[in-house]
């Protein structure tokens, strides 16, 4: 299941609105940690997770992340490397407006 939930959600072509995205979790935290951060700034952020993929076959590492807002967890896919630093570094804005300038766009396209 690991591998068969990769490949789907690296070919942009192909529909993900029937992957469950508590599967894609699941799979997401296997995956190795790179930093938790958490929030006590915001109201609904509770904190964000960022998790590093290495993809065998393409050479390259692929990052993700869980937030958990409002008690419930939520995953981001295909995170550049860049705005994981700009969200863990910036030091202006709370960590819900970072959050929603920086991952917010990369939530997974799943149910």
């Amino acid at each position: 299941m690991k591998h068969l939930l990769l490949i789907l959600l690296f070919f942009p072509l192909i529909s993900f609105g029937q992957i469950k995205c508590n599967d894609i979790i699941d799979t997401v935290k296997t995956f190795k940690v790179i930093h938790t951060d958490y929030t006590n700034d915001s109201s609904w952020l509770q904190g964000v997770t960022f998790y590093e993929y290495y993809d065998n076959q393409e050479l390259k590492k692929l990052f993700f992340a869980i937030a958990k807002m409002n008690s419930k967890e939520y995953v981001f896919c295909n995170i550049s490397l860049h705005n994981q630093f700009k969200y863990l570094n910036a030091f202006n804005g709370t960590s819900g407006e970072r959050f929603h300038k920086y991952i917010f766009n990369y939530k997974c396209d799943c149910e």
